[in-house]
């Protein structure tokens, strides 16, 4: 299947047209430079593929690829996942308030208190002064601070034995291969659905 969505704008610098799809590039003060970063990785998680053709003064146009399935759809109801529950405060930190409430939502949802944290140094603040602290979620990548990666080792200091998961949306960073060797308990890819959160939390709490 190909998807092609063009409009007649200003167009995008030639120097600029494969920088678009980097973590954190963009022209805006406002911005994160994240949405089209995330698009590709999830496109590429489907075995598609996300490309940009532009001129100055011309307009661009974006082309999506994914590939379709000779399969017929599923008309049945697929199985019931058992719901999650369980209770205590897992801490949340991610620079985007968008995957902080979401994961906040999917976590209460489920029982938990949830408390928040913009960056490492705010994870930090949590695990010193939060007494009934039951695991803690850390994206890796933070913009303009401190990172999971940073804070694992300083936040097991602080509370040995707390299951700490990765969270991120570059799907190729080693530590989602391979968790346990960066000091994570597991990890956890975006874009997620609550039944990837509900399967991680019943791993490790039943």
């Amino acid at each position: 299947m190909k998807l092609t969505v063009s409009d007649n704008g200003t167009g995008i610098p030639a120097a600029l047209s494969e920088k678009i799809f980097d973590p954190f590039f963009t022209t805006k003060n406002t911005g994160h430079g994240l949405g089209l970063s995330i698009c590709r990785s999830i496109v590429a998680k489907h075995n598609g593929a996300l490309w940009v053709e532009s001129r100055e003064g011309q307009g661009t146009t974006f082309h999506l690829l994914l590939p379709a399935s000779v399969e017929k759809a599923r008309t049945d109801s697929p199985p019931q996942t058992a719901v999650h529950r369980g209770g205590g405060t897992v801490l949340v930190m991610d620079d985007e308030g968008f995957y902080r409430d979401i994961l906040k939502a999917m976590l209460q949802d489920m029982g938990y208190e949830v408390v928040e944290a913009g960056n490492g140094d705010e994870a930090l603040t949590v695990g010193r002064s939060e007494r009934d602290l039951n695991a803690a979620l850390l994206d890796l990548t933070i913009r303009g601070g401190r990172g999971g990666r940073d804070t694992v080792a300083a936040l097991q200091s602080l509370r040995p034995g707390l299951p700490i998961f990765a969270i991120s949306g570059f799907s190729e960073d080693p530590i989602l291969a391979r968790p346990h060797d960066f000091g994570f308990t597991d990890c956890l890819a975006k874009p997620f659905l609550k039944e990837d959160l509900n399967a991680l939390m019943t791993k490790y709490f039943g």
